[in-house]
């Protein structure tokens, strides 16, 4: 028997592990209000490296919210201060889901770093 309960919810960062590389990548993501990062790889000298995320209340309308941020928030940020060296894209998953993914070059994981910070300081 499983019993339903409507509680009221809130939003709390949980720490996990990542790799190294990627590691502040992946936290200045997190720093973002309603952004739960869901997987990650550093990549290498040849192979970007990749950050997949989830976007405020993913469960009941994934769509809005997420292509809101990706599209009208960090995207314009990261393609004007990056130039090329990332991909920022909203895909549908096999199983029917929606997430944002970044893709960074080798290379310029130090300039998006920046860009996150200042993005983050903005306060936009």
């Amino acid at each position: 028997m499983r019993i339903e309960m409507n509680h009221r919810t809130t939003w709390v960062k949980v720490n996990a592990l990542v790799d190294e590389g990627i590691a502040e990548l992946v936290r200045l993501l997190n720093d973002f209000p309603h952004v739960q990062t869901i997987e990650s790889c550093e990549g290498g000298s040849s192979n970007p490296a990749w950050v997949a995320f989830w976007y405020g209340e993913y469960w009941k309308d994934p769509w809005k919210g997420l292509c809101e941020f990706v599209f009208s928030h960090l995207g314009p940020h990261l393609a004007t201060a990056l130039r090329g060296n990332i991909t920022l894209q909203v895909v549908i998953t096999e199983n029917g889901g929606v997430q944002g993914e970044l893709t960074v070059m080798p290379g310029a994981m130090a300039p998006t770093i920046k860009a996150l910070r200042q993005l983050l300081q903005s306060g936009d």
